[in-house]
């Protein structure tokens, strides 16, 4: 069963053709999609991502200006700093939840689009209040991005 998680009426679940939207027969809301090219719309989220994760580590994101002095710093020069600073342990936290966990979450993505799935909002509300996904992973043990493996 899927509910609907605008109104929460159940719905029978079916498979759908490329391009057709399974709606809620009571409010209208969206329950399931099939996406006409999926791999391709991975791939592209993926190249949006990289570039997005490359841009956010390239410019600066803090600036201080003392007397006359400005000083700009990115993500690895803080973490550069850190390390020269003594503090190893919260600079290798930094570096793996900015930079090497979202590059490698895309760096997956990219290499191998067809591995993954995306829950496209079928079973979400279901899930949430039963803890069951269809069948599929749980919520919680889900890869970065809502990827669920293929079984």
């Amino acid at each position: 069963m899927i509910a609907c998680e605008f109104c929460d009426l159940l719905h029978q679940p079916r498979a759908l053709q490329p391009g057709e939207k399974a709606k809620c027969s009571r409010c209208g809301g969206v329950l399931a999609r099939h996406s006409r090219n999926p791999i391709q719309g991975t791939l592209a989220l993926a190249f949006a991502a990289l570039v997005l994760l490359l841009l956010a580590n390239i410019f600066p994101f803090l600036e201080i200006s003392l007397e006359g002095q400005v000083s700009e710093s990115t993500i690895a020069t803080g973490v550069v700093g850190l390390w020269n600073g003594g503090s190893q342990a919260l600079a290798i936290l930094i570096f793996f939840t900015t930079i090497l966990a979202p590059g490698g979450a895309i760096l997956r993505l990219g290499l191998d689009p067809s591995d993954v799935c995306f829950d496209e909002n079928t079973h979400r509300a279901a899930s949430l209040r039963q803890g069951d996904v269809g069948g599929q992973t749980a919520p919680g043990r889900r890869l970065p991005f809502g990827a669920i493996p293929r079984e």
